[in-house]
């Protein structure tokens, strides 16, 4: 449909006018019935998302030069629109026009149900912020603000006058609807936000790919109070209408902390629904097996063409049969653990000894900052594959990673007693203590001490009771973002390649980790083994008296629950009442932590469970929970796994004894390489 568009469009100018005015004309007739309330929701906004996309699209084919002509312009600061364009898109002005009418009136609805919390009386602040950026005030509020041509253009598109006539209008065709016992918001909040998309796409396809409109922006900014509580009311509209939000900065620093508010699990969904291309590889990455330098063999495969590997990736170690997720499994595995080798000298541990840093030394490896780039990579292909990753990095990295300051409680990951002394500077009256602190510190680079000022003449600055916060916060930029600024900088490259960052800073530092990480294995017996009592003579005690479980007080929720991998496990020549299915669930309840990992990794490549539990097991082409198939019995003949497919090819022994002992050998000679079972 389009293609013939497109011809009948090329043929000649007046005929690709007619055709483009058609459209036009047809998106506002859509969109006027959508609004009308008497039609269906999905059905329309779904058709009136389709003719805009028809529209703009034919749009920019054919007026190509013209389009680039306008760009040009706009990257000089003028945003000019030509007659033509203002001509083809007349017709839908009628229905930006009654978008307006519309959220004017919810602002009125808004105010007559919340008087007390209306929205006419904003805060001063508010007020002249919203003046500041409405388009209709610009010239009188604000002119400074905008060029002789951006006015202009504004004017050219915004001859809408919001006055009282017109919500009497709006209010009178509420009325007529009978909808003044209903729940007006309610009614029209999903037409309104599919409306709302559709005038973002129109302003969108006659401006410079790189630059939000600002006819757009303003009209977000005018009506700002209003579409932040149409999301507050229901905010699963932010995910369904509002992709623009990821592709205006300026627009999405106003509705974040709304998007934040939102379940993790909603988050992370709009999160892949966004960057996943659902595209089959093209062809075979082939993976030399090589005891060399690894870090430099892989490098060269991300370095041909990024695009390449946002497909489905398919992975072969050279030498080696296997395919499949496991094998994928696999190597982000090794990657990720070879970034942290010391040789490459890019991270260091953390002082909690579980976590890792970026290494302030890190330039002691002269490429260190192509290695960095290079892991930024890893960590961008893992979190756009779903694929978890066996490494753990302090909350200060992960908020490198989101855009997040960082404060003075991060310094603990790196100098726990630093930090303690800074808490104890912010906590007390240090004023008359003779303290002699400066805005200057000595830092430790490459095992010599140098003072490094925090600010311009810090040496001369005495730190004081009026000025210690700032002191704090600027020792810890330098500790924790100075002093590693190239090796994040150059890391973000890598992972922004994958990973725009418009959509992950959605997530705090903790929901990153376990996106990238899963939920971290916790030993319970070493934890009780080495926890010490004060007051109680023993743990068993105190969960009796509180009535708490001990491992979910200890732990939370396991690493791998026995129960939620047994109902999702399905069988192939087997069924669950059968004798050595029974046995084999036996010997996993009774296996220990670090058995149940062996076993995890031996049957789907990974050692760690998705977030969302055995369910959410993904195999080749898509969702694959574990299966247990039965395979022809020999003496001697060991279980085997189809990594890929999340399978464990198990004989029908003839004792528990025997299978256990079985599954043990397997588990301890052939939990990694993958190979045709």
């Amino acid at each position: 449909y389009l293609k013939v568009l497109k011809f009948l469009c090329k043929k000649n100018n007046e005929m690709a006018d007619r055709i483009l005015v058609a459209l036009a004309e047809e998106l506002s007739n859509i969109g006027h019935n959508l609004l009308s309330l008497s039609s269906n929701v999905e059905v329309h906004v779904s058709v009136l998302l389709t003719c805009v996309r028809v529209l703009c699209k034919l749009y920019t084919s054919v007026y190509q030069s013209m389009t680039s002509s306008i760009q040009s312009a706009v990257a000089n600061g003028v945003t000019p629109v030509s007659p033509k364009t203002i001509r083809i898109f007349k017709p839908a002005e009628s229905l930006w026009q009654l978008l307006e009418d519309w959220l004017n009136l919810l602002q009125v609805e808004f105010d007559q149900k919340s008087p007390r919390q209306s929205m006419a009386n904003l805060s001063e602040k508010d007020n002249e912020s919203q003046q500041a950026e409405n388009p209709k005030t610009m010239n009188t509020t604000n002119s400074s603000n905008a060029s002789p041509q951006q006015q202009k253009a504004v004017n050219q598109y915004s001859d809408v006058n919001c006055s009282k006539d017109k919500l009497q209008v709006s209010e009178g065709i509420l009325k007529h609807m009978s909808l003044e016992d209903q729940d007006v918001i309610g009614a029209t909040l999903p037409r309104i936000c599919g409306v709302v998309q559709a005038f973002y796409i129109t302003c969108s396809c006659h401006t410079q790919s790189e630059i939000t409109s600002p006819r757009f922006i303003e009209f977000v900014c005018k009506h700002n109070k209003v579409l932040k509580a149409l999301v507050q009311r229901n905010t699963t509209v932010i995910f369904d209408h509002f992709h623009f939000l990821l592709e205006c900065p300026e627009l999405m620093s106003q509705f974040i902390h709304i998007i934040k508010l939102q379940p993790f699990v909603k988050r992370r969904e709009w999160f892949y629904q966004n960057i996943s291309d659902d595209e089959n590889p093209s062809e075979v990455l082939h993976i030399p097996a090589t005891e060399e330098d690894i870090l430099i063999i892989n490098r060269g495969l991300l370095k041909e063409n990024p695009d390449k590997l946002k497909k489905g990736l398919a992975l072969k170690f050279d030498g080696e049969e296997g395919m499949g997720q496991g094998v994928v499994r696999e190597w982000f595995d090794v990657l990720s653990k070879e970034i942290l080798n010391p040789d490459y000298a890019l991270f260091t541990q953390s002082a909690d000894g579980s976590t890792f840093q970026p290494n302030s030394n890190s330039a002691i490896n002269p490429d260190h900052l192509n290695y960095f780039r290079f892991a930024g990579q890893i960590l961008g292909l893992c979190l756009y594959h779903k694929q978890l990753i066996n490494v753990y990095f302090t909350r200060s990295f992960y908020k490198h990673i989101l855009g997040i300051p960082v404060n003075y409680t991060d310094v603990a990951s790196i100098d726990p007693d630093y930090a303690k002394n800074l808490q104890w500077i912010l906590d007390h009256d240090i004023d008359n203590l003779g303290l002699d602190l400066t805005f200057s510190v000595e830092t430790d680079v490459f095992g010599v001490m140098q003072e490094v000022e925090l600010k311009p003449g810090g040496r001369k600055i005495t730190v004081t009771e009026e000025n210690k916060t700032e002191y704090a916060q600027l020792v810890t930029e330098l500790r924790m973002t100075r002093a590693i600024q190239p090796q994040i900088n150059s890391f973000l490259s890598g992972f922004h390649q994958y990973i725009p960052q418009s959509l992950i800073q959605m997530f705090d530092e903790y929901e990153l980790e376990l996106m990238l990480s899963g939920i971290p294995e916790i030993d319970i017996s070493d934890w009780e083994n080495h926890t010490e009592y004060n007051g109680y003579d023993d743990l068993l005690y105190l969960c009796t008296i509180l009535g708490v479980n001990v491992e979910l007080m200890l732990s939370g929720i396991p690493e791998i629950d026995i129960g939620d991998w047994e109902n999702h496990t399905e069988y192939n020549g087997y069924d669950r009442q059968s004798s050595v299915i029974q046995w084999f669930w036996e010997i996993v309840e009774d296996f220990s932590q670090e058995n149940r990992v062996l076993l995890l990794q031996f049957t789907t490549g990974s050692s760690r469970v998705p977030f969302g539990g055995f369910a959410k097991f993904v195999g080749g082409g898509g969702p694959q929970h574990f299966t247990i198939a039965i395979v022809p019995y020999k003496e001697h003949t060991l279980p085997t796994a189809s990594t890929c497919i999340n399978m464990l090819k198990m004989p029908e022994y003839k004792s528990k004894t025997e299978l256990h002992n079985r599954l043990m050998v397997a588990l301890q000679c052939g939990n990694q390489g993958y190979a045709f079972a």
